[in-house]
């Protein structure tokens, strides 16, 4: 992989026009074609290619890429351990952190959809999720094994209705397993995952 990131680094001159008109998606999309790998090995390395070069592509987008940071566990890891969704951010990608070492999110209030399988698998310990988000698509954080907290910036009820519109109107036990996983969704039920409102109030099922 290194290998792959010092020649996707020779690369990034070919895509700075892209970077100059705010058009990450194409500046991936050429690298993709240039280097004709699978979504889930060339996009994270040129994420982290592009870190390791200085350039932060959120910068350049509304949304984050699918496969952003998809399945890195040790590369570095002191960007992941600090990492911050900017405010600029609306849409979060299948798999864009799916396998990742992330341990802490906070996702800012300007994000409106989480895409599928998104935290897939995920190290997060804690998740924060604002009132702005309006869908969470199928298994955004079935896997996530460590999670002990989630603080909805919401009431209980604004949070069952997210569920319910997230997964086509379906029971709230459903909606748990939907998008957390039937693993996950046991230990919220049982309060080894606590949620927290905006009031404070925390309950378990």
């Amino acid at each position: 992989m290194a290998e792959l990131r010092n020649e996707i680094k020779e690369a990034l001159f070919e895509v700075q026009d892209y970077l100059k008109n705010s058009d990450i998606k194409s500046a991936y999309k050429y690298l993709n074609e240039r280097f004709d790998l699978a979504a889930d090995t060339y996009v994270p390395q040129i994420t982290l290619t592009l870190y390791d070069a200085g350039i932060d592509p959120l910068r350049y987008t509304d949304t984050v890429p699918d496969n952003f940071l998809y399945g890195v566990y040790t590369q570095l890891n002191s960007i992941l351990d600090t990492f911050k969704i900017p405010s600029n951010i609306k849409y979060i990608g299948e798999f864009a952190f799916a396998h990742s070492t992330l341990r802490e999110i906070k996702i800012p209030d300007s994000v409106f959809s989480i895409g599928r399988s998104a935290f897939l698998d995920a190290s997060i310990t804690t998740l924060q999720l604002p009132r702005s988000v309006e869908m969470i698509d199928v298994r955004a954080f079935e896997g996530c094994g460590n999670l002990k907290t989630i603080f909805y910036e919401g009431t209980e009820e604004e949070f069952m209705d997210l569920l319910e519109n997230s997964s086509g109107g379906d029971i709230y036990e459903n909606s748990l397993k939907n998008i957390f996983g039937s693993t996950v969704a046991k230990r919220i039920k049982s309060g080894e995952v606590k949620i927290e409102y905006r009031d404070g109030f925390s309950r378990t099922w």
